[in-house]
């Protein structure tokens, strides 16, 4: 790429970003005025697409969706999250622990493993303020969906990933749930019931 050419693609995203701005924040003074000013929060107008599972991606996604963000939760084809189906206890067929983190959002099944899945995800990234994923590293590149990919039709988004041991380095392929750090930290053995003078048992969710 030329210097010429560079900074003629430079100019045209700064005047995409811009232009997304200025989008936002019309949403955001529409949103704040179909609320009330007594009623504003403070992401009103802001949309998040949450491609995030389990625990740490949806409980982040909700706070966001409580702090007056739009969240648009993407989940697999059939069966949804997985968490949907984790209990007891349940709250009629929904789970309860998948009810507690998931409050606040929208919700769309896209099969991300699809073409067309993969244009829909790129289409709604295009109008969105946020992505948030919590898949391992790389996963989302191998699809079409990583960050290189998001910022060439949505260079203002900001991309968020969430991951157990960070997206570069010896362990960043390892699952990072709450009881791996738990045991991996040494909480898990000080923590339950002792037998033969040790500590035997689970911890509370990080």
């Amino acid at each position: 790429m030329s210097l010429v050419s560079g900074a003629r693609t430079l100019l045209r995203r700064r005047r995409r970003c811009r232009a997304a701005a200025a989008v936002a924040g019309w949403r955001r003074a529409w949103a704040c005025g179909q609320r009330g000013a007594g009623n504003v929060k403070p992401l009103d107008g802001i949309r998040v697409l949450d491609l995030t599972r389990v625990l740490a991606g949806p409980f982040a996604t909700m706070i966001l969706g409580d702090l007056g963000a739009e969240i648009i939760k993407v989940e697999r084809p059939g069966s949804g999250d997985e968490t949907r189906a984790w209990g007891p206890p349940f709250k009629g067929t929904e789970s309860v622990y998948f009810l507690s983190v998931n409050r606040n959002k929208k919700s769309i099944a896209v099969n991300l493993k699809s073409s067309h899945g993969v244009r829909i995800i790129k289409d709604l990234a295009s109008v969105c303020d946020v992505l948030i994923e919590n898949y391992v590293p790389g996963k989302l590149a191998e699809l079409g969906l990583g960050y290189r990919d998001i910022e060439e039709i949505a260079p203002h988004i900001v991309y968020c990933s969430i991951s157990g041991y960070g997206q570069t380095g010896p362990m960043s392929l390892r699952a990072g749930y709450d009881s791996v750090a738990c045991a991996v930290s040494g909480l898990m053995d000080i923590t339950g019931p002792q037998v033969d003078h040790r500590f035997s048992g689970n911890c509370l969710p990080l």
